[in-house]
């Protein structure tokens, strides 16, 4: 209630003010502080909704835009109707002291809800399932992982119950961070959310973290406030907020996938793995990219034999199983799906059966039956400038120690780990090339129809996934090939081709068609790179030449697979030899492709197609002659079989440069934008602790402990003395008075000097201070920061707002 005070005037020597001028001769009107205080609360709550209630809808925009191409169709717009239903229901309470209980009971219920619908629809199971499948199978593409999938009821019956109640569960999530205010909760779930986003490319990336990123920034500025938010405010954030979500949704309906935004997002990804694991020249499947794998001699490997090996060994890294569109990908998730689950844990069943160990275990039967083992060796490796993403093994490999491989997947070795392997050691079958062409031992056929267990039940059953897996050829490639290389009334061995004559005639085709060259042009964007190799480049190095033989060979039945890494050649090991070392470099001149084909019983083993890289095995009857009308040329374009050298272009330094351009410029691009995100999280995190300092500050000067509020408000009071310029010194803090008199000009020297000789008298006299004592104290306070003037000059705003937490 109001009480209203007689007039007196005000004595010239009083030794403190009130906190409004007074006077004199006036009345003054003193209202009751809960009133007060009620009241503004009170007329705050619209503002305030209508704010927080932006910032929800901005967050509920963000999670359905950022993961949308993990949802089945109409599960977003479903997400995104109940989840801002559910905000309006709940900030619609809040805005209502009386019923604020009711609001938690209604988000209470609302979670209840969506559980119970989670435990007792069937279509909530089965949205779950397609979209956490989506989901892991996007992660495991990403990262190399082979995380299981859901499983999934069959049916064809929508999933958007789970999307209904998965936007009622983050609606009331998001309600109780923007609610409380949880400054770092939301920067944590804004930058992690979208960051996984991004990443996964899970959707409109970029759209949502333009949403969340508005909506981040609104609740920043809405926390920096102490008191509610202002009607100018919350009309300034409500005209932002519209016109963000009005482009949001507006380009998320024109939307369409831009290449350089795709060129962006890749060359962030690899610029964070480059970052885990290190980089090399290996182009990992990608024919525009291979142009430059022998470019330079950095060191990439360095090797230590305990014996040198008789044999080349190749050390594979990168393995290729779908070619499309001049790039090779390693199998996806889902060759390990449906018929073929749980293949590789059925598999280490049978006597520890594993693809990449199969050789050996080959080797092994073998001796078991009187058969004269190869030699095995060891090996160390470290990775000196390689990518530590791969452990590089041979296919012979015995043994591993000194890193764990990502278990569950089948070709390349991924290592485990945040930054991949540095240095492992191995063992390994010192074999060449000519076990492919061995025929099958009868044992293996034999046992294989005896028993159901053992190693020839494990190879007859991944024999049939290699055949299911790496025997794909697109239809244009496969026509091209035949055409090139098993034209009609030339290839005689359709029906009975060994293994042996189709190695032969597309080594000799190969090297025919094209001629060996460590710097071949990159392909044009616009026609097939295989294409273009064998019909109009006719150069190229061990990547082209091992993608055109690794689709020759599958066009003829032979399940054959593309593989990178570093090639130890005879030669190399000659020199060791000779000069009795054991420790070996290699280099980007030593890397290599090749192809492996899977033979019968036996496993994978590598056969190179590169000219010069190997013996011809054919006799000569199995030589033959390029139709050169087909091939798309003249003789002279086409080098001798086994050629090394090649002719080089003229204008091929300046495609070499444009693609230089085209390979840098999004790596630049995805480095500014690497670093406006770290820029972007140093100010989240800067903010947040600014905010929890400021807010762990205003608790102790508000609490009814005087040890606790005393000091902090001390603090607070040298704070803001320091800020404004005073030259404040906390062991004689009356000495700056006057100098606080100026800096503060509704401020007297005697209520500064009064308000330091009641935080004396508590924290060195030991006396318990009154409690209209303790309300002066916090108010003369109060009016410091009120009266605080603007900072000028960037060093002492940055310094005010994140030193003193101002």
């Amino acid at each position: 209630m109001t009480r209203r005070l007689p007039a007196f005037p005000r004595p010239d020597a009083a030794p403190w003010r009130s906190r409004a001028s007074i006077a004199p001769d006036r009345p003054v009107v003193v209202l009751a502080a809960s009133t007060g205080a009620r009241s503004r609360k009170a007329a705050s709550r619209p503002l305030d909704m209508l704010a927080c209630l932006l910032v929800s809808f901005l967050l509920v925009a963000s999670a359905g835009l950022g993961f949308s191409a993990c949802a089945e169709p109409g599960g977003v717009m479903v997400f995104l109707a109940t989840g801002c239903t559910t905000l309006v229901i709940l900030h619609g309470l809040s805005a209502f002291g009386r019923l604020r209980p009711l609001v938690y009971a209604v988000a209470f219920l609302s979670v209840a809800a969506a559980v119970a619908t989670a435990v007792v629809a069937p279509s909530f199971r089965r949205g779950l399932a397609r979209f956490g499948n989506q989901v892991i199978t996007r992660f495991d593409d990403v990262f190399g992982a082979y995380a299981a999938l859901l499983p999934s009821e069959a049916g064809d019956a929508s999933g958007l119950s789970f999307y209904a109640a998965l936007g009622i569960l983050v609606a009331v999530a998001i309600w109780i961070l923007v609610d409380r205010r949880l400054v770092i909760s939301v920067t944590a779930a804004v930058f992690g959310f979208g960051t996984a986003s991004l990443w996964l490319d899970a959707g409109y990336s970029a759209l949502a973290l333009t949403a969340a990123l508005a909506a981040w920034v609104s609740m920043l500025r809405m926390s920096s406030k102490r008191k509610a938010a202002s009607l100018r405010h919350v009309v300034l954030a409500c005209v932002a907020g519209a016109c963000a979500v009005a482009v949001v949704v507006g380009t998320a309906t024109l939307y369409r996938p831009v290449e350089a935004v795709d060129d962006v997002r890749a060359a962030v990804v690899k610029g964070v793995e480059d970052a885990r694991y290190g980089s090399d020249s290996l182009p990992q499947g990608d024919l525009a990219q291979a142009c430059s794998m022998n470019e330079g001699d950095r060191e990439r490997l360095a090797l230590t034999f305990d014996s040198v090996p008789e044999n080349a060994v190749v050390l594979r890294g990168f393995v290729g199983a779908s070619y499309d569109q001049g790039s090779w990908q390693a199998l996806d998730h889902a060759a390990y799906e449906g018929e073929w689950t749980g293949l590789f844990d059925w598999l280490a069943t049978q006597e520890g059966f594993a693809p990449a160990t199969q050789r050996a275990l080959y080797h092994d039967e073998q001796a078991s039956r009187g058969e004269l083992a190869p030699a095995t060796r060891s090996l160390s490796i470290e990775s000196v400038g390689a990518d530590r993403a791969y452990l590089y093994v041979p296919s012979t490999l015995r043994s591993l120690s000194g890193a764990d491989a990502v278990p569950g997947r089948d070709g390349a070795s991924l290592a485990e780990g945040l930054t991949g392997a540095h240095s492992i050691s191995i063992a390994f079958d010192d074999v060449g090339e000519e076990a492919a062409f061995e025929p099958t031992p009868a044992w293996l056929a034999e046992e294989s129809s005896a028993r159901q267990e053992g190693y020839a039940a494990g190879e007859s059953v991944y024999r049939a996934f290699a055949d299911a897996r790496y025997l794909e050829v697109d239809d244009a490639d496969r026509a091209l090939l035949e055409s090139l290389l098993f034209a009609e009334g030339e290839w005689e061995d359709e029906d009975g081709a060994t293994l042996y004559a189709v190695a032969s005639r597309v080594r000799a085709m190969l090297a025919t068609l094209a001629s060996y060259t460590d710097q071949p042009v990159e392909p044009p964007s616009s026609e097939s790179a295989l294409s273009w190799f064998l019909t109009e480049g006719h150069q190229g190095n061990s990547a082209y030449f091992s993608t055109a033989a690794v689709l020759a060979f599958r066009t003829q039945g032979v399940p054959a697979r593309y593989a990178e890494g570093y090639l130890v050649d005879e030669d190399s090991l000659a020199r060791l030899r000779a000069t009795g070392e054991s420790k070996l470099v290699l280099t980007d001149a030593d890397a290599h492709a090749w192809v492996e084909v899977y033979c019968e019983g036996v496993g994978w083993i590598p056969l190179d197609a590169t000219p010069g890289f190997y013996e011809q095995p054919y006799a000569a009857k199995d030589i033959v002659e390029v139709n050169q009308s087909m091939a798309g040329g003249d003789a002279s374009e086409a080098g001798a079989a086994g050629a090394v050298g090649g002719s080089k272009p003229d204008d091929q330094g300046a495609q070499q440069d444009a693609s230089l351009v085209a390979r840098v410029v999004p790596v630049v691009t995805g480095g500014l934008l690497v670093v406006a995100a770290v820029a972007a999280l140093s100010a989240g995190v800067l903010e947040g602790t600014r905010a929890y300092r400021r807010r762990r500050r205003a608790v102790r000067m508000a609490s009814d402990d005087q040890d606790v509020a005393v000091p902090a408000l001390f603090d607070q009071l040298s704070l803001l003395v320091r800020a404004a310029g005073a030259p404040f010194d906390p062991l004689r803090p009356l000495v700056c008075s006057a100098a606080v008199a100026v800096c503060f000009s509704e401020v007297a020297a005697a209520e500064y000097e009064r308000a330091v000789s009641l935080v004396q008298r508590r924290c060195f006299g030991g006396k318990q201070l009154r409690a209209h004592e303790m309300r002066a104290l916090r108010r003369f306070v109060e009016r410091l920061a009120s009266g605080l003037a603007p900072a000028e000059g960037l060093r002492v705003q940055m310094r005010r707002r994140y030193r003193d937490a101002l």
